[in-house]
């Protein structure tokens, strides 16, 4: 951002840009009905968990009525914490 120019810019899948995504080094986290990590240069899906569900937000903002998804990503990178009605499913992250 500070150079005002797009350093990648690739079509993800069911990601649409702005909402929920979490950035990773080379790779973002998608956040829409399941985590999916992506990389940021090609845009290529590198791992999913259909089985972790997360909420489905049309927007970040302005949406109360549907909460947004409690994560928290472990400093190095590596683990991926998300909270669950009953639990909180942690996913190791390739």
């Amino acid at each position: 951002m500070s150079e005002g120019r797009w350093l990648h810019r690739n079509p993800i899948a069911d990601a649409k840009p702005g909402i929920l995504l979490l950035p990773r080094g080379d790779h973002v986290i998608s956040l829409v009905g399941h985590p999916r990590l992506l990389d940021t240069a090609t845009g290529r899906l590198v791992a999913e968990w259909p089985e972790v569900g997360v909420p489905v937000k049309s927007t970040c903002l302005g949406v109360s009525h549907v909460p947004s998804p409690a994560v928290a990503l472990h400093p190095d990178g590596t683990r991926l914490a998300i909270a669950q009605a009953q639990n909180i499913a942690v996913i190791t992250l390739s």
